[in-house]
C-alpha cells in the first residue's frame, strides 16, 4: 500500500509541475505584447525570374517565282520569355 501511495503522489507531482510550465510559457508569450515591446522590421529585396509568354514576328524565307527567288514572310510565335520581378518584402 506505502508503494501505491508514493506512485501517486508522484503522478500528481508531475502533473502540478507540467501545468505550472505551461502557465508559465504562456504568460511569458502574452507578456511580449503591447506598447513595451519594440519591433524590429526588416525590409530585403527578393529577386525572382518568372516565365511569360511574348508574341514575337518570325523572319521566314521561302522559294517562290520572282527575281530573286526567294520570297519574304513573316509569321507571329508565341514565345516563353523569362523576366526578371524585384519585390521588397517586410518581415518582423
Amino acid at each position: 500500500m506505502q508503494h501505491h501511495l508514493n506512485y501517486s503522489r508522484l503522478q500528481s507531482c508531475e502533473a502540478v509541475s507540467i501545468l505550472l510550465t505551461v502557465f508559465l510559457l504562456i504568460s511569458h508569450v502574452y507578456s511580449l505584447r503591447g506598447d513595451n515591446v519594440c519591433y524590429l522590421y526588416e525590409s530585403y529585396i527578393e529577386t525572382e525570374t518568372v516565365p511569360r509568354n511574348q508574341t514575337v514576328q518570325v523572319l521566314t524565307r521561302q522559294w517562290c517565282l520572282e527575281i530573286p527567288p526567294r520570297c519574304t514572310s513573316y509569321r507571329t510565335e508565341i514565345k516563353e520569355v523569362f523576366v526578371k520581378q524585384v519585390s521588397s518584402i517586410t518581415d518582423t
